[in-house]
């Protein structure tokens, strides 16, 4: 190797790998969260979310659509019109058994979104009549089981 030009290959070199090695640890790194690749929803008017009280419905009863902003379906689609800095989120579940595992996710994914327009780190989710088993034994099974996932994730107001 010529001498004149050694430094100048090694240093080349050099910054070859280092972003080739770099690209590598990118592609490796595991996925973000879904929520911090969507856009941040808001409310109508554009202000942020503040609340959101979560209620539960089987399938057989439909959602009035004055009463709720947001409904999620039991395949994971979520139909999104809030308008206020209060949203009222209405989980409506196939089997009143079991909370399936594609709305757990879509839920969280949902909350996620709406938390990172809040400054404060509190929980900002409280349960409806329909699903806080806190205040009411009668609640179905799978209402329990989204209330506990959302306790389990320090998601819910004190009551």
């Amino acid at each position: 190797m010529n001498p004149d030009t050694r430094n100048t290959v090694v240093v080349v070199a050099l910054i070859a790998s280092m972003t080739l090695g770099a690209w590598v640890l990118l592609e490796l790194e595991p996925p973000a969260p879904g929520w911090s690749r969507n856009a941040l929803l808001t409310a109508d008017d554009g202000s942020h979310i503040e609340h959101v009280i979560v209620h539960y419905a089987s399938a057989g009863t439909p959602p009035v659509a004055a009463e709720v902003e947001g409904v999620l379906y039991p395949d994971g689609t979520i139909d999104w019109r809030a308008s206020g800095g209060v949203a009222n989120v209405l989980v409506v579940s196939e089997s009143d058994e079991q909370f399936s595992d594609v709305q757990a996710r879509a839920l969280l994914a949902l909350l996620g979104n709406l938390s990172q327009g809040l400054s404060r780190a509190e929980p900002f989710v409280s349960l409806g009549s329909t699903c806080d088993f806190r205040a009411n034994d009668s609640v179905r099974p799978a209402a329990r089981q989204m209330a506990e996932l959302l306790a389990r994730k320090h998601l819910l107001r004190s009551p």
